[in-house]
Parts: C-alpha cells; structure tokens; sequence
C-alpha cells in the first residue's frame, strides 16, 4: 500500500510539474502579444498623432480656403456691380454719342445754309433734340432700376411669407390664449362683483381723483430742526340718524390716501375717524363720535413743537345752534355721527319749533345736542407754537372757524344766518322726492335746543399765533353739497381741493392753490348749475398766500 500512494504522489507531482511548465509556456507566450501590442498600439497613436495633424492642416486650409472663396465672393460681387455701373455707363455714353450726333448734325446743316428755318426755330429744335435725348437716357435708367427691384422683390418675397407664416404660427396660440384669458379674467370679476358687491360711494373704493398717483411728485423738505407731521382725518355718514349722507367716508378715504400715499404720511402719523358701513364696521375708538373728535383735536395739538405740520380735516353737517342764555346769539358747530345719542328716538318728529318752546323742551327730555363748537377748534389752535404750521379744512356748512384770521376775524358768536338760496328750490327732482337724488346739501337744520357756550368766549384772547391755514366749504349764507362724481358720490369741495393739489404736482403755493380750486368748482357748476358754494380761506397774522400748501 505504501508502494502504491508513494506511486501515486510521483504521479500528481509530475503532473503538477507538466501543468507548471505549461503555465509558464503559455505566460511567454502571453509576454510576447503584449509586446506585439504595445508597439501596435505605439504604432496605433503615432498614425492617430499624424491624422490629427493632417486634419488641422487640412481645417486651417479649408479656414484659408472659405475666407478666399469669401473673398473671392465679395470681389466677384463688387466686379459685377462695378461692371453693371460700367455697363449702365457705357449704354449711357453710347446714347449721349448719339445725341451729340444728332446735335452736330445739325448744327452742321445750320453751318452749311442747308436749314431752312429762322434761328429761334433753330434754337428751340436743339433744346428739343437735347431735351428728348436726356428723356430717353433717363427712361433707361428708369427701366434698369425697376428691373433691379424686381428681382430683389423676387427673392425677398418667399422670405417675408415665410417669416409671416412663423409670425402666425407663434401668434395664434398666444391671441387664442389671450383671448381665453380676457373670458376667464370677465367671468372672475363678474362672480366677485356678485358675491362682493360695492356699494356706491363706499369707503372701500379707490377716489378717482387719486387713481394712479402713488408717489409725491417733491422730495421731502429738509427743516432744520426737523419737524413732525399729525394729521386727524373725519368722515361722518350718520347711516343711523334720520338725514344720513353718501359721501363723507368716501371724502375722508381721498384725504387719507392724498396723505398716506402721495405725501407719505406714516400709518402713526394719521388718525382717521370714519364711519365705516355695518358689513365693515371700525372699531368704537375710531367712530366720528364727539368724544373722539374732541380727543383727536387733544392728540393733534398735544406736544406740538416748532416746526411740525399738523392736519385737520372734517367731512359731514355744519350747524348753527343758539347760544344758551344769549338772546339771539349762535355759534358754529361741527355735527359727529352719534349727534343725537342723548336725544329720545322720535325727537326729531318736533320740527319747526322755536328756541325755549315747551314742546321742544319736553320733547328733549332736557337733553341737548352733542355738537363740537368751533370755538374749541380755535382754542386747540391757539396752544400752538408760533412755528408751528396748522392746515384745516372743514368740507361743511358754517364751517368758517372763528377768531383766526388776524385782519377780519369771524366772531364766536353772531345773529343766525339765513340763506341766499334754500336747497330745495333747486334740488327738487321731477317727481319732488329729494331724498331719492343722488346729491345732497350738507346743511343740517336742527330744532333749535340751545347749547351752552365754550368758558373762554367772553375773553377770547388774541388769534392763533401758528401759521394757520383755515379753509371752508362755503359762505355762512350758502351750503355745500355732496354730488356723485367720477363714479362715486363726494364732496364737490374736497374733490375740488384733491384736484387743484395734485394738478399743481403736490407742490403749490396756497395761493395757486386757491385759484385752481375756485376755477375747478367753476367747470363743476357746467353740470351742476344750481351748484352755488364759494370756498373760504382765512389765514393767521403769521401766515402767508405764498406758503407751500401741505409741507413735507
């Protein structure tokens, strides 16, 4: 056994020997491919190296080749211009032989006796002969040249239909996109006008009178020192009272856009007091109520410093109430919207009765009115530094503030005024319902409850010593009016005074101010010819007509 694996192992080891010899035959083998390889590769890039010299060579050549064939093009273009020109010369000259022939031949025949005319049919015969002879030159020019246009309009034209029909390609998709939208952007306001339907004359609206102007056409003034701007913005509707109005909230909406966006007033800077509509009611703090007035005025007033700019603007009824224990007198008042709170509902079912009746007393109750006197505007005015500028513009009746100006000052008190012309002499409409009409005087006749008189009539003092700017929207014995225009009802006034200020690029003086406003509610009276309100304008001792209306 031990014989036979001893046999065995010689066996597999001397085929272990013969395999391992084989290996290394095959691995020489192996040896010489790969240098058969390596120099057929080195053989491989040596040809590829020489190929892609030959093919920059032969690019660098086909380069040289392409501009000489350009070249060669630009040449042979300008030859075959320059030889049409030659040609068109030629046949020029040739025609120019011809009429000088024609020329010297007759003049020739003139020479040797052979014409029989005079000298002026000889001289007009040569004129012709010229004259004909330029004609037929210009005839052949006439003709090559529209030869030539021809055959440029022969080779453009497939160009431009084929450029039109591009051009149609890419255009009718977007017109029929276009087109769909213009469908779908209609039927998108169409549903939103039907589910948010705007009211006429709403606060909501944009005033056409401001429609595009979003910046202030000046740069800011630099004050040294700088000055602070306030502005107190007042619209009353009196929606719940018994004469409510259109147009105030719509008024105050104008002033504050004017402020907030042409004049770039800051959101802490204005103070609005609007009544806004039940669906869109404004907090209580921001109703046009007397106490918030009064409190506005406090707020505007309170810590004014030189050289601040302060705003005061109200848009509703003016009245003129009498003067509780002055027989006769009356004072002017601005009405807020809660003017009536202290009165019983049907108080003003009592019309027509005189001041200190019975009935009128028992009616009330013993109540009164709640109404801000003028006066209290003026004592607000008053605590202002000489410095300081004030601007107030009153869009009412009897809105004329007292004691301002230095030369005619209004008086606090004075007898009751009565109009030049009642509102319903001209306001009747064909079926006499007033109140149906789309305009409306701001004149609001109260029963006649007196009203105590602020503590500081009886020793007024002297004017306001700011420089104060006072407008009115009237005479005392005339009454503004509220009229729709532009699409939206408002004050013919603040319209008025809105446009005459953006006309002069929101900076004009307030005399130029002033004469534009006059001359705008002038052309309003061509279609409102009863229309009959004369604005006031009252300047303090310091003030001046050459100021710059609202400073910035």
């Amino acid at each position: 056994d031990e014989r036979s694996k001893v046999s065995l192992l010689k066996e597999q080891m001397q085929d272990l020997s013969e395999t391992q010899a084989k290996a290394k035959m095959e691995a020489h083998f192996l040896e010489g491919v790969k240098e058969e390889l390596n120099a057929e590769l080195k053989k491989l890039r040596e040809e590829m190296h020489a190929l892609a010299d030959a093919l920059a060579f032969q690019v660098e050549h086909g380069n040289l080749q392409y501009n000489t064939v350009e070249k060669l093009e630009a040449d042979l273009q300008n030859v075959e211009a320059a030889t049409e020109e030659v040609t068109l010369a030629l046949h020029e000259n040739d025609l120019l032989g011809e009429i000088l022939q024609r020329e010297y031949d007759l003049l020739n025949s003139k020479i040797d006796g052979q014409y029989q005319g005079s000298l002026k049919d000889f001289a007009t015969e040569f004129f012709k002969l010229r004259q004909s002879g330029e004609e037929e030159r210009r005839q052949d020019e006439l003709a090559h040249w529209k030869q030539a246009a021809e055959e440029v309009e022969s080779e453009l034209w497939p160009m431009i239909e084929e450029v039109k029909m591009q051009n149609g390609k890419i255009e009718d998709p977007v017109r029929e996109c276009l087109e769909a939208l213009l469908v779908e952007c209609g039927t998108k306001v169409q549903d939103f006008e039907k589910r948010f339907p705007e009211v006429s004359g709403s606060v909501h609206s944009l005033p056409p009178s401001l429609h595009g102007l979003v910046e202030a056409s000046r740069p800011a003034r630099k004050k040294d020192p700088p000055g602070r701007r306030k502005a107190v913005v007042i619209g009353c509707n009196y929606s719940k009272s018994h004469a409510p109005l259109a147009g105030c909230n719509n008024d105050a909406w104008n002033i504050q856009c004017l402020l907030r966006h042409s004049l770039r007033f800051k959101e802490d800077e204005v103070l609005s007091l609007i009544e806004c509509t039940e669906t869109c009611p404004t907090p209580s703090s921001r109703q046009p109520t007397k106490a918030n007035i009064l409190a506005g005025l406090r707020w505007l007033t309170r810590d004014a410093l030189p050289n601040d700019s302060l705003f005061l603007f109200f848009s509703g009824y003016g009245a003129q109430v009498p003067v509780l224990g002055q027989l006769g007198a009356h004072q002017g008042c601005l009405v807020p919207a809660d003017f009536a709170e202290d009165l019983p509902r049907h108080f003003f079912q009592v019309v027509g009765q005189a001041a200190g009746s019975p009935q009128l007393q028992q009616a009330a109750q013993g109540a009164s009115y709640r109404l801000v006197t003028l006066a209290e505007v003026t004592a607000a005015l008053g605590m202002l530094h000489t410095d300081c500028k004030a601007t107030v513009v009153l869009d009412c009746c009897h809105g004329v503030v007292p004691h301002v100006s230095g030369s005619d000052p209004m008086p606090f008190t004075f007898q009751r005024t009565e109009l030049d012309v009642q509102p319903e002499d001209v306001l009747e409409n064909k079926h006499g319902a007033m109140a149906e009409r789309p305009w409306r005087p701001r004149l609001l006749r109260l029963p006649l409850l007196p009203m105590p008189a602020p503590l500081f009539i009886g020793s007024p003092g002297s004017p306001p010593q700011c420089r104060c700017h006072c407008y009115a929207a009237c005479r005392a014995a005339q009454w503004c009016a509220e009229l729709p225009i532009e699409g939206c009802v408002q004050g013919a006034f603040t319209w008025a005074f809105v446009k005459a200020f953006t006309a002069g690029r929101l900076d004009t003086s307030v005399n130029k101010h002033m004469n534009a406003l006059r001359s705008i509610l002038g052309n309003l009276r061509a279609h409102f010819r009863w229309l009959d309100q004369s604005p006031q304008l009252q300047l303090s001792g310091s003030a001046d007509m050459q100021d710059n209306l609202l400073e910035h």
